[in-house]
């Protein structure tokens, strides 16, 4: 499969393959009747974006993103998809995750 983008009334969408021992962390979700939608956890998506953007686990690049709401976030689950996946590149994005969450926390108990 090649990678695939496409704009329509509901937003932009950019599809890219990814190897099949990639292919969980995901739950079908139910919209509508006959209207069923697969949608990953923000966990796996986080390390998904990793994955597929080169120097994704860079500390800069992370910080860069301006993640929101990361105490939300499921430590266990984010390091239990990273030991998944078997990929250093997402081990070392979910320590820097994990550092980005710990600092946030620490910005709201001295701020």
């Amino acid at each position: 499969l090649h990678p695939a983008h496409w704009r329509n009334a509901l937003g932009d969408f950019r599809f890219q393959h990814i190897a099949r021992h990639l292919f969980f962390g995901y739950q079908q979700v139910s919209f509508a009747p006959g209207q069923d939608a697969f949608i990953s956890f923000p966990e796996k998506a986080h390390l998904d974006l990793v994955h597929l953007t080169p120097n994704g686990d860079d500390p800069a690049y992370l910080a860069g993103l301006r993640l929101q709401n990361l105490e939300q976030l499921d430590i266990q689950r984010l390091q239990a998809f990273a030991g998944r996946a078997g990929k250093p590149k997402g081990l070392r994005a979910a320590t820097h995750i994990l550092m980005l969450i710990e600092n946030e926390a620490s910005a709201y108990v001295t701020g």
